[in-house]
C-alpha cells in the first residue's frame, strides 16, 4: 500500500525559465523526487510505518531503517523545495533580510560544500 506520492508542482515546468529551464525541472520533478517517493514506499512496505506521513516519521526517525530515513528526508526536502521557488510573475517579499543575511554570514561554506560532496557521493543518491 503506497501512500507517499508527488506532490503537484504549484507552476508548470517551463514557469521558472530561465534560472531553471523545462528539461531540468521536468527531470528532476518527475524523475528524481518520484524516486525518492517509490523508494520511500518500497521501504515502507510491509511495516508497521507504512500509514505514517512523513511528519509522523520524522517523529520517530530514530527508529526507522536508513531507507526509510534518505528517502522520507528527500521526499520531505523536494516537497518544501517546490514550494519555495516561484516564477517571476509571483512577487515574494522577505521580512525578515536581517535573519537571512545573518544565516549566511554564520556558515562557512566551503566546510559545508565539502561535507556536502562528500555525503552526496557516499550516501544521499536516489539513484534514479
Amino acid at each position: 500500500m503506497a501512500i507517499h506520492s508527488l506532490p503537484l508542482l504549484p507552476y508548470a515546468y517551463n514557469a521558472l525559465e530561465p534560472v531553471f529551464d523545462t528539461r531540468t525541472m521536468t527531470i528532476h520533478h518527475s524523475r528524481h523526487h518520484q524516486a525518492y517517493v517509490d523508494n520511500l514506499n518500497k521501504a515502507l512496505a510491509d511495516t508497521p510505518y507504512t500509514p505514517l506521513s512523513v511528519e509522523e516519521l520524522f517523529a520517530i526517525i530514530k527508529e526507522l531503517p536508513v531507507a526509510v530515513r534518505n528517502n522520507a528526508g528527500g521526499h520531505y526536502n523536494h516537497s518544501l523545495f517546490w514550494t519555495l521557488l516561484s516564477p517571476p510573475t509571483l512577487h515574494y517579499e522577505n521580512k525578515r533580510p536581517d535573519y537571512i543575511a545573518g544565516f549566511w554570514k554564520l556558515v562557512n561554506w566551503d566546510v559545508a560544500d565539502e561535507r556536502y560532496q562528500k555525503a552526496r557521493i557516499t550516501h544521499l543518491s536516489s539513484r534514479y
